[in-house]
């Protein structure tokens, strides 16, 4: 069966996510590593939220809402499947989906948006835990290293990270992706890494943002 497999710590005030304990977890693990043929993993901060007067909770603001679906669609479009852009010339072949977020509200709201219109073209979600410590705003980036270890990741899996700044710009920079900056994770906007197996290091496919980013450029005549 392949679902992701994690175990949480209970030590700590932040509770991380451990690699699997038994044999046959990790055998799995390594099975799945080793036939893993494309990852892409999507590092996003939250939509714009609310401001604290409004609600102490800070839920994502009616401005959030769309930037937060206008992105989702995006990502859906960028991977080959249907979304409010259109139908695909393309269509992406089945792709395994696991989406974490922090515990703040803006994050899983944007998290969700993200989840639902991935699913809705086609994903498969495999795991949606929420780990409000690994993504919190100021968590040290080891930590969410530490979960993405933790995850047992089939092949063609699309793996979404959505958190907070500085830790998301903090993250990429400990993942080798040295072309990153803090402007580029813009409200419900961030990066798009894609490697070929565990081995390789993430590459820089697509800044994500509210443009058309997804779009190629026509070649030149």
């Amino acid at each position: 069966e392949r679902r992701p497999v994690w175990k949480k710590s209970k030590g700590g005030a932040q509770e991380g996510y451990q690699r699997p304990t038994t044999r046959a977890a990790r055998s799995r693990r390594r099975a799945w590593r080793r036939f893993e043929m494309s990852t892409r993993l999507v590092l996003l901060r939250h939509a714009t939220p609310t401001t604290k007067e409004e609600d102490a909770g800070q839920p994502l603001s009616t401005e959030g809402i769309a930037e937060a679906e206008f992105t989702a669609h995006a990502l859906a479009a960028s991977m080959g499947f249907d979304s409010r852009f259109g139908k695909p010339v393309n269509p992406s072949p089945p792709l395994d989906l696991i989406v974490v977020h922090s515990g703040k509200a803006r994050a899983e709201q944007t998290a969700a948006f993200v989840r639902d219109v991935l699913v809705l073209g086609g994903a498969k979600l495999i795991g949606n835990p929420d780990d409000p410590g690994a993504l919190a705003p100021n968590a040290d980036p080891s930590l969410a290293i530490t979960l993405m270890d933790g995850l047992v990741i089939p092949q063609d899996t699309c793996l979404c990270l959505v958190g907070h700044l500085p830790m998301m710009h903090k993250l990429a920079a400990a993942l080798g992706v040295t072309e990153a900056t803090a402007d580029h994770f813009t409200n419900a906007g961030g990066l798009l890494l894609q490697r070929g197996s565990v081995d390789a290091a993430w590459e820089l496919k697509h800044v994500v943002d509210q443009t058309n980013w997804w779009v190629e450029a026509p070649s030149p005549p």
